[in-house]
């Protein structure tokens, strides 16, 4: 383990914790999920991924993103809901560093959406679930992929700028979802 992505997951624990016991999120792993919910749900992300997604990517050219709003749009598509593309507002992120704290946040989320997606596949069988389902076989490599670069740029890059803000966004993540 990099000494970028140990000081990430030990310095970011507290609010990852925060972001897991979101009274919203939580509900994607109860048996009561329904449509009605798991649609808020998913718009709520989507207006978020909208908002950082093209934050990071103005600042990280050295390594591949892929945007996750698309798979978000999709999802609200099969839900029968026709999602509003926004216009960024105010810019989240000022620098590499804290795109990198935010891709951190979002790349990390694919991990998680693993779990999650095996509880959707039995609350609400009849959708894909396309946001949660990450990159599928591939999303332990793409982390992989992803902590290799932490590993290769963490020399050049300020880790406490970064830590600071992969905890904004996990903060800013549960606050958007509690609104």
């Amino acid at each position: 383990m990099s000494y970028l992505h140990a000081m990430l997951k030990t310095q970011t624990e507290q609010q990852h914790r925060r972001l897991e016991a979101n009274p919203l999120i939580a509900q994607l792993l109860a048996p009561t999920l329904d449509c009605a919910t798991y649609q808020r749900i998913i718009t709520h992300y989507y207006s978020f991924h909208q908002h950082y997604e093209p934050a990071i990517a103005s600042w990280i050219k050295d390594f591949s993103l892929i945007p996750k709003a698309d798979w978000l749009y999709a999802d609200l598509l099969q839900l029968g809901s026709l999602p509003q593309k926004t216009t960024q507002s105010e810019q989240p992120l000022h620098s590499k560093a804290e795109a990198i704290g935010a891709l951190y946040v979002l790349e990390g989320a694919t991990l998680g959406g693993q779990v999650i997606l095996r509880t959707l596949k039995q609350q609400l069988p009849q959708y894909k679930h396309r946001f949660f389902s990450g990159y599928g076989k591939q999303t332990a490599q793409r982390w992989r992929l992803f902590l290799a670069y932490l590993s290769q740029i963490e020399t050049t890059i300020d880790a406490a700028s970064v830590v600071d803000s992969a905890n904004n966004t996990f903060q800013a993540l549960d606050d958007w979802m509690r609104n």
